[in-house]
């Protein structure tokens, strides 16, 4: 099925084929409605789809790949509950995802500290063997 297929498909079953009526509820005149669904077959503009997507019934990605199903006839309450699901679902993601990020940063930051210890230890030592050796090569001098 065809985009142009897919829009007269919205027509028929949300407007009982009346496509003044289709382009009134989107906001364009019903001469772009018939240069997508008419003879012509024209390719609708992304400003005609952004319009379309508004309608709540319609399945954008439907309209647009012809994949899953044409419409949605929930109301708008389970559509909200479930985008507020999904929105959940990502959120504890995230959550999850930010708490192991910082675990990994606190554990560097520790790591970090023991390295920097670790050479100011290894640098003091190098300062009494070389302060050693300069003190003998001067005492075997005279």
């Amino acid at each position: 099925m065809t985009i142009n297929e897919r829009f007269g498909k919205i027509i028929r079953i949300l407007y009982g084929g009346n496509k003044s009526a289709f382009a009134s509820a989107i906001g364009v005149t019903p001469s772009v409605v018939d240069n997508i669904t008419g003879k012509r077959q024209g390719n609708p503009s992304f400003e005609v789809i952004e319009k379309v997507s508004a309608l709540a019934e319609v399945n954008i990605e439907w309209l647009i790949t012809g994949k899953g199903e044409a419409f949605d006839f929930r109301s708008e309450e389970e559509r909200r509950a479930q985008d507020i699901r999904r929105t959940s679902e990502v959120e504890i993601k995230l959550i999850e995802m930010l708490s192991t990020k910082d675990d990994t940063i606190r554990q560097q930051a520790e790591d970090i500290g023991r390295l920097k210890e670790r050479i100011n230890q290894l640098e003091r030592r190098l300062e009494k063997t070389a302060g050693g050796a300069n003190i003998e090569h001067t005492a075997n001098a005279g």
